[in-house]
């Protein structure tokens, strides 16, 4: 009797010790890594928001019947929505939108929550992974940067900087307006994407 009043209370314990590691796991309260073993690997969501926006476009037009010279007219392209970091890592750089992905969340549900909480922007429901990359920045910045492609739920939304304190604000770039930057510009996930994966919007 007296064993299995034991081990009734040993499996009751070790339910209960279970149950407390998985709601701090919930509320982000533990780390994998033992805590002074140094640095750790880090999980980033980049968002690419793709939306059409107008651009002038170089094209020769006759306006006398005589002679031709250039002129612009505007036509809308592909663009994405960029900004440049301050005070923060990469500070200087032109960077997607996106930040650190938190426990439980998925790809999707942290480039939505990133997008909302930087740029007040609601993005549509479709959303496709793009592209992982190895962001090593230094010996104590290391990042797994996800890059998600999302589009507006309403393209005459308009991006407002909700954290001055770490962008400078946020624009609309071509592909070929983004080509423009010295890569050593460009925040390393960014680059990364441009560069080493080669992908055009």
């Amino acid at each position: 009797y007296n064993t299995q009043v034991n081990n009734d209370a040993s499996v009751s314990m070790s339910a209960r010790g279970e149950q407390r590691r998985l709601e701090s796991i919930r509320s982000n309260a533990i780390v994998t890594t033992p805590t002074g073993h140094g640095p750790v690997v880090r999980v980033g969501v980049g968002v690419l928001i793709v939306c059409k926006r107008p651009r002038p476009e170089p094209v020769f037009v006759d306006k006398h019947q005589t002679s031709k010279h250039l002129d612009k007219v505007m036509h809308r392209e592909n663009c994405v929505l960029v900004g440049v970091r301050k005070n923060v890592l990469g500070a200087g750089c032109l960077s997607l939108p996106g930040g650190h992905l938190e426990m439980g969340e998925s790809w999707q549900e942290c480039a939505r929550r990133e997008a909302l909480e930087e740029t007040a922007l609601e993005l549509g429901e479709e959303m496709k992974f793009v592209s992982v990359s190895n962001d090593v920045f230094s010996t104590e910045k290391h990042y797994i940067t996800i890059c998600m492609r999302a589009h507006l739920i309403d393209e005459n939304q308009e991006a407002v900087n909700l954290e001055p304190e770490k962008c400078k604000g946020w624009v609309w770039l071509s592909h070929a307006e983004l080509m423009r930057w010295p890569p050593e510009r460009l925040f390393l996930p960014l680059r990364s994407l441009l560069y080493e994966h080669k992908y055009t919007f």
